[in-house]
């Protein structure tokens, strides 16, 4: 989807301002993800009562009532998620395809270890060293793809 909001803006098919297309397109698709979660819960938890227990401790969880940083945390998430989708849209955009694989690539060990970090209201998760390693294996086998390259 987000290919062909592509190729129509460049074709000039579509008279609005590119960045804006694609915002709204990823808009769209987390709304989209949002239904389907929605439609997904009664089927996931089919006892009405755990449902309504289960989303009334949420609510209260996000307005702070377990821990009062808890409504921060989770705008935080969410500009830090908001800023990661752009800043990959932006690098598909603007740089080759072996540096947009580098980093996607590189994405899920790095997150990985921001887990094994001591973050509020998350169990801390136990470090491995497969996480570190992978990571280095991707940065040095990317550096030697792009080296026989030159």
């Amino acid at each position: 989807l987000k290919d062909l909001v592509f190729k129509q803006s460049q074709a000039a098919e579509v008279q609005l301002p590119q960045e804006l297309i694609i915002l709204s397109v990823c808009a769209t698709c987390a709304a989209v993800q949002f239904s389907v979660q929605l439609l997904a819960f009664p089927l996931l938890v089919p006892e009405v009562d755990e449902r309504r227990r289960l989303i009334s401790a949420g609510w209260r969880c996000l307005q702070g009532a377990a821990a009062p940083a808890a409504p921060w945390i989770a705008l935080t998430y969410w500009v830090c998620n908001v800023v990661f989708s752009l800043t990959t849209l932006r690098l598909v955009r603007k740089a080759s395809a072996a540096t947009v694989v580098l980093a996607n690539v590189a994405a899920l060990p790095l997150s990985a270890l921001v887990f094994c970090c001591p973050l509020p209201l998350l169990q801390r998760q136990p470090f491995q060293w497969s996480f570190a390693v992978s990571l280095i294996l991707v940065v040095v086998g990317n550096l030697l793809y792009g080296a026989t390259s030159w």
